[in-house]
């Protein structure tokens, strides 16, 4: 049985950041109201040296935006490390798209919802919208109240994230600080699945890793309901091996006939709702999502008749959770109903999504210089190269291999969403800096028991990747290999810390580019707050640009980087004013190496700078002229 320490006061917030912290490599974050402070809490606790099951301090990459802080998130998770948010309701709503991805892509991740405190939980219409519309996207959703329940529905919530490859919900409510008994750090890292952490650290976006590009993406199914309620309930008996952690909660009369299903976080603020009828029953949910009709039969009475399914607004609002309970319940002879809880708040004339104008005339493609531009930056940079692509032009032009060697490594690429592609590449940036950070830390320890000659090739390893003096190719990771597989054999310090590397780290030695490329539409509009983020940054991460002046692939519309005078969608009249200056934008930063190519007029050049930008010590901005076919003739 696994102890747990003596308790400690905190809040709900601190145990569930407690949950979090020990399963966490980094975290994608935003300041999102009532959400921001816990991020705050990670970047104290990595500052005071706390770690993690993985016996390494957390990074918290801050984004620009909340949707900018889901596609972090989804970078961190392709670089290889588990991730973690905490954000408000309507954050989430802004991250749905990522977390679309993340499921798509077979990813581990948890969302931590705070909602509200004891006296004005998540019932607004507008927040319970938000938490109806994440239950769609999210295979698993978990509820949970008081500061012990948070923290233990939170490891619940990550061990089933880490076992099923899946994004999970929690949703709990901010209570007064309570006694909370926590796992120690061993007993995390019992708890946790290795043969699962292992299996999704081989899976990261790395050259190493070719079976992890875009092209040879794991289209597996996803778990069924089924698996998902056998894996919480095996999940649930670890962490408490007595009775199990209940993921049902009765309470009332024992002989009700009537019973009120609510979501745990709630139900701390609906006490006294509760009591205008003893006869009354209460069903409080901690696992909203998926529902195991069984289980919940078993532990509501024998003479129940009607199950009363909270909602939040009046009863001509359209109800979120009833039609989901009725359809998993009505074949259990129940009769199921909605209850309406009425707020102040009700809800306000939704506008639709704006229609997005189409073109099936995009087959003028074949010439364009896009693809050459991609050729060139993949033949460069060859197996260091790792690349974040914009849905668009850039994705369609761009050729990688179809094969791969197992054991050989390989230009790799992800596809991310339209406006989270930049965020999406810092996350990956993140990702890799932190694994990297892991091979410093464990060559540090080894190295004064190393001879003079093996110290040298340590130092010069250190200090390729701390200055700006970086060469395409990589002789000082090629000297340290060599250096660890000669004392893969010894015994004690170095050769247990080179075994270590050689099993866990092998991958992170050579130094990889990492890019994103997307076209002006991109770059000028839709994702141009996130590529600003990173341009104010210190960070290796390059930008490619390619500038068809024009939103290409949808027509011809114009954006931001189409010049004065150009007519087209948007602008049938002519555009009043000038092409957006991006190159002028970069240059107020002055950590940034910016350069306009032109492949077809000055190949050389092109080459020049990408090779330029590749070794450059922070972030680039390459500007590529890519006249368009689609932009001719408006």
């Amino acid at each position: 049985m696994l102890e747990r320490m003596n308790p400690v006061p905190m809040t709900a917030h601190t145990a569930a950041a407690e949950a979090a912290y020990a399963y966490t490599d980094a975290a994608g974050t935003f300041p999102a109201p009532g959400a921001g402070w816990l991020s705050e809490i990670f970047e104290r606790w990595s500052s005071e040296g706390k770690l993690n099951i993985f016996d390494q301090k957390i990074h918290a990459a801050t984004a620009a935006s909340d949707d900018a802080a889901g596609a972090v998130t989804h970078g961190i998770l392709r670089g290889g490390d588990y991730g973690t948010v905490f954000t408000s309701p309507e954050g989430l709503m802004n991250m749905v798209s990522s977390v679309g991805r993340i499921g798509t892509d077979r990813l581990p991740a948890v969302w931590h919802v705070p909602s509200g405190d004891d006296d004005e939980p998540l019932c607004t219409r507008r927040e319970w919208a938000c938490a109806g519309l994440a239950m769609q996207v999210f295979p698993v959703v978990l509820s949970s109240a008081a500061a012990q329940s948070a923290y233990d529905i939170g490891v619940l919530a990550h061990l089933t994230a880490m076992t099923e490859n899946i994004p999970v919900l929690h949703l709990f409510a901010d209570t007064l600080e309570r006694p909370v008994a926590i796992h120690s750090l061993e007993g995390h890292k019992q708890l946790a699945d290795w043969d699962a952490i292992r299996a999704f650290r081989r899976r990261a976006l790395l050259p190493e890793h070719p079976d992890s590009s875009l092209q040879f993406a794991d289209r597996t199914q996803p778990p069924t309901p089924a698996t998902l309620l056998k894996t919480l309930t095996r999940l649930s008996g670890c962490l408490a091996p007595e009775d199990g952690l209940p993921l049902w909660v009765y309470e009332g009369a024992p002989d009700a006939q009537r019973v009120l299903a609510v979501p745990a976080h709630l139900a701390p603020a609906l006490e006294r709702w509760f009591k205008e009828d003893a006869t009354v029953g209460v069903l409080k949910m901690r696992l909203l999502w998926p529902l195991d009709t069984d289980a919940i039969r078993k532990v509501l009475p024998e003479t129940v008749k009607q199950l009363e399914v909270l909602e939040v607004g009046t009863p001509g609002d359209r109800p979120l959770f009833y039609p989901v309970m009725a359809a998993a319940l009505a074949m259990e002879g129940f009769q199921v109903t909605p209850r309406y809880l009425a707020r102040a708040e009700v809800p306000g004339r939704q506008r639709g999504p704006m229609a997005r104008r189409e073109s099936s005339d995009i087959s003028r493609c074949g010439s364009c210089a896009a693809k050459a531009y991609l050729d060139l930056l993949t033949n460069i940079l060859a197996e260091r190269l790792v690349l974040t692509i914009t849905p668009g032009c850039a994705a369609s032009q761009l050729e990688l291999p179809d094969t791969f060697h197992p054991g050989t490594a390989q230009p790799v690429a992800a596809l991310s969403t339209v406006t989270g592609s930049a965020a999406f590449a810092l996350g990956v940036h993140v990702s890799l800096r932190h694994s990297r950070a892991g091979i410093m830390e464990q060559i540090a320890h080894m190295r004064p028991s190393l001879s003079p000659a093996d110290q040298t090739v340590c130092d010069r390893w250190l200090e390729t990747r701390m200055d700006g003096r970086r060469e395409i190719s990589d002789p000082n990771g090629e000297a340290l290999k060599r250096m660890i597989e000669k004392h893969l054999t010894e015994k004690g310090l170095v050769g247990d810390t080179c075994r270590f590397i050689r099993e866990n780290l092998w991958d992170l030695v050579f130094l990889k580019s990492e890019w994103v490329i997307g076209g002006d539409g991109w770059a000028g509009d839709s994702g141009i707050g996130s590529l600003l983020h990173i341009l104010s940054m210190d960070e290796n991460i390059n930008i490619l640009v390619l500038n068809n002046r024009c939103f290409a692939q949808t027509g011809g519309q114009l954006s931001k980087l189409s010049p004065q005078g150009m007519r087209g969608g948007f602008y049938t009249g002519g555009k009043r004013f000038p092409a957006m200056d991006l190159e002028a934008i970069a240059h107020t930063f002055p950590q940034v190496y910016t350069a306009s190519i032109h492949i077809l007029s000055d190949p050389a050049g092109a080459e020049r700078a990408i090779r330029e930008a590749a070794a450059y010590n922070g972030p680039a901005l390459l500007i590529a002229d890519v006249p368009c076919a689609n932009a001719q003739d408006t």
